[in-house]
């Protein structure tokens, strides 16, 4: 049979044991923008950014380290114009790890929602400790009761325990420069029991050389959402685009995974290829370690 032909090439090709199931959809990996920079509506590196989509399809705004207290005119215009493309922004909010007050933190989701049309949260400094778990359950159930379809991004910045996966839709599971990511990147295990697209890799001081191996680093890595730049921590990374930004869409446009069902995560298309050439799925099959 079919089934039978395919596990045994997979037998010659591969060392470890591997099952077959069946893929649910295919993936491709998006860049999500932390646009600290200010729009001055019609502000033309907003429109680059907006032309970076579909590949480009999350973009995080920061008017004031959150809302701000008052509307922005310059920002209602710019996310309108964002999500008209189809773009979903996110609004920032910041937590100091857990030890800002819950009721502030909530308040700050509240004006958004009140100021601005926008597709969910982004969590800034969000803490890694269990001990945290149920300030950040808190406040994900709060962003859902202003909105169901509501998305929450937390950034830690770093590997999480599998205690808090359920506390954000996309987790921001590494945030620093380029050579901390070569040398010093990690992850806690539980990650590969979910799709790519729950994480989120945000690396600065990425040159121009550079670029195509950290790609390959987050495709290897398994994260669905990415953001490199140019920009150093010096010189604010995300004080704009970086200046190779449309190589960047380019690149990353053509790279995807192929997702199984929720237990057995996501994979390389060119690791299933090697199984069903040319990328012809169909009602077809998705490898599983």
């Amino acid at each position: 049979t079919l089934t039978n032909k395919m596990t045994f090439k997979l037998t010659k090709l591969f060392t470890f044991s591997l099952f077959l199931l069946t893929i649910s959809y295919v993936f491709g990996m998006k860049i999500a923008v932390p646009a600290y920079f200010y729009p001055s509506y019609p502000d033309p590196v907003w429109t680059s950014m907006e032309n970076g989509y579909p590949t480009c399809n999350l973009v995080i705004a920061n008017p004031g380290n959150g809302p701000g207290v008052n509307l922005d005119t310059n920002y209602q215009n710019q996310i309108a114009s964002c999500r008209a493309k189809g773009q979903l922004v996110y609004g920032y909010i910041h937590t100091t790890y857990g030890n800002r007050d819950i009721e502030v933190v909530k308040a700050d989701v509240d004006r958004w929602y009140t100021l601005y049309p926008i597709d969910g949260i982004f969590v800034d400094e969000a803490s890694n400790l269990c001990s945290t778990l149920s300030y950040y359950s808190n406040l994900y159930n709060y962003v859902k009761s202003k909105n169901s379809t509501a998305g929450v991004i937390t950034n830690p910045g770093t590997s999480i325990p599998s205690c808090l996966a359920n506390t954000s839709d996309i987790v921001a599971s590494f945030e620093s420069d380029y050579d901390s990511y070569l040398r010093s990147y990690s992850t806690a295990g539980w990650e590969t029991n979910y799709p790519a697209e729950k994480f989120w890799h945000i690396v600065y001081n990425v040159n121009a050389s550079s670029l195509t191996n950290a790609i390959s680093l987050a495709y290897s890595r398994r994260a669905g959402y990415v953001f490199f730049t140019d920009r150093t921590y010096d010189s604010n990374p995300y004080g704009g685009l970086p200046s190779y930004w449309t190589t960047e869409i380019s690149n990353i446009s053509s790279t995807s995974f192929a997702t199984c069902n929720s237990s057995s995560g996501s994979f390389p298309l060119s690791i299933l290829n090697r199984v069903v050439p040319n990328g012809n799925f169909g009602s077809s099959f998705c490898l599983r370690q």
